[in-house]
């Protein structure tokens, strides 16, 4: 029985969420050096994990697999560079935090929502499992939050320019995530692949965690800098 639980991917995904999500919120909330070596590793590890989904690939040569794996690190790269001069901003861990909260709630209200409805595929032939229910819930769900926010601390309706703009952006950056899933997904799927590694218990690789926050990363820089 306890041979079970323990081997449980639920159960793995649980315990492994409450162990790195306290450590990852730490960083975020340091900055500097340490924030700063956290993007390095985390880049490290999807460079090793890019090259081995395109070296499962064997009858390709290597210079099809560099027009694959270039590309493909130079987005990263420019994702880390986005969140390192994100948290550079005033208020930057804040900033941080709500790009965070935007993938993490679109993913959670597309998911359940997919579940409870399910109806037509979104992208069937990329990702199975994504509908357009999900799409749906997620956008709707994530562009409520600040109101949900207020009804739970304030006790109020909070209907102000700010809080539709402010939703509007949250769901925008969920729209961008689930976008950016859809293109690691594309490129497994291209060569053969289910997950990107086994580095996160229950989680597969850092590219399967990151997929979302790479292209959204990107998004809210340059809105940032250029609003």
């Amino acid at each position: 029985m306890v041979s079970k639980i323990l081997n449980n991917n639920l159960f793995k995904r649980v315990i492994t969420a409450l162990v790195l999500i306290p450590i990852v919120l730490y960083i975020i909330m340091e900055g500097g050096v340490l924030f700063d070596s956290f993007l390095g590793l985390i880049f490290i590890i999807s460079t090793y994990e890019v090259i081995m989904i395109v070296n499962n690939d064997k009858k390709i040569s290597l210079l099809k697999k560099m027009t694959w794996i270039i590309p493909i690190l130079i987005y990263i790269g420019f994702s880390m560079i986005s969140l390192r001069y994100i948290r550079l901003y005033d208020e930057g861990y804040f900033k941080i935090m709500i790009l965070l909260l935007s993938i993490w709630v679109f993913d959670s209200a597309a998911y359940f929502a997919g579940v409870l409805i399910d109806g037509p595929k979104l992208c069937p032939k990329i990702s199975p499992k994504k509908t357009w229910a999900g799409l749906i819930g997620g956008i709707v769900i994530t562009f409520f939050i600040p109101n949900i926010v207020a009804i739970i601390m304030l006790k109020h309706i909070f209907l102000s320019a700010f809080a539709i703009i402010f939703g509007f952006y949250l769901s925008l950056l969920g729209i961008i995530g689930q976008v950016g899933d859809l293109m690691e997904s594309y490129f497994k799927r291209k060569f053969s692949v289910k997950d990107s590694g086994n580095i996160i218990p229950g989680h597969g690789g850092v590219l399967d965690r990151m997929d979302s926050i790479f292209l959204a990363s990107i998004f809210f820089y340059l809105i940032l800098r250029f609003k």
